[in-house]
């Protein structure tokens, strides 16, 4: 396919002044794979989270009397344990990491969640056992459309971010190409970063599947690319008299 010839233009750092051929509808794509990329820990973060609500409708009457107050647990120290799923409740922040789902005293573990703990301002539905009881009720029904329109949701506003971002930036180059007298054109370059932040995108899931975390640092593997654009475009002849 000649997208992935793109790509291997980019990388190998050759043919640079064709980018300028690629259609704009590449663009577009590129757009919607880096709002899905980006989507990636959002999405998973939620579908983690659905999954340990339904888990926990199933033993709704085992779920100690606690509340949250000031984003802290306070309440019955528990550890329910069915024999399918295993989650505790306790004051502390101790991570028994045999659990599934754990209630500490600042925050929820979720196992297989970036083995990190997230805070209760996350939840702010949740204020006591009996919100939870409803929160994980609610969260166990319809779960396809809701994933659905989150997903849908989310890939949008981050890929019309990435446009943005994309946009202005190529507007940037643009100008400052044309003050050091380099022919340039800001469709071009939004058009060869396009690629290049495909490239940092798929950098930063494969970051994301073996280290299990972000980095937007790694969109700084752009430069060179960008750098290599600028080197490739004509100098326009000054005028003389």
């Amino acid at each position: 396919m000649k997208y992935f010839e793109y790509l291997k233009r980019l990388i190998t750092f050759k043919k640079y002044p064709l980018f300028r051929t690629i259609p704009f509808k590449q663009v577009l794509l590129n757009i919607l794979i880096i709002g899905m990329i980006l989507s990636i820990p959002s999405i998973t973060h939620q579908q983690s989270t659905r999954s340990a609500m339904h888990k926990l409708s199933q033993v709704e009457e085992q779920i100690p009397t606690f509340e949250i107050k000031d984003n802290t647990y306070y309440g019955d120290d528990k550890i329910i344990d069915s024999g399918n799923i295993k989650i505790k409740f306790t004051n502390s922040n101790e991570v028994d990491t045999s659990t599934e789902i754990s209630f500490l005293k600042n925050g929820i573990y979720i196992s297989g969640f970036e083995d990190q703990l997230i805070p209760y301002s996350n939840f702010g539905e949740i204020q006591s056992n009996e919100d939870l009881i409803a929160y994980a009720n609610q969260q166990s029904q319809d779960k396809l459309f809701f994933m659905i329109v989150f997903i849908s949701i989310q890939v949008f506003v981050l890929a019309s971010f990435a446009f943005i971002i994309l946009l202005v930036l190529s507007f940037i180059l643009d100008f400052i190409s044309k003050q050091l007298n380099r022919k340039s054109d800001y469709m071009n370059w939004l058009k060869l970063e396009s690629f290049a932040f495909v490239f940092a995108s798929i950098l930063q899931l494969l970051i994301l599947l073996i280290l299990r975390e972000t980095t937007f640092s790694i969109y700084l593997v752009t430069i060179p690319f960008l750098i290599y654009y600028y080197s490739k475009l004509p100098v326009l002849k000054r005028k003389i008299g």
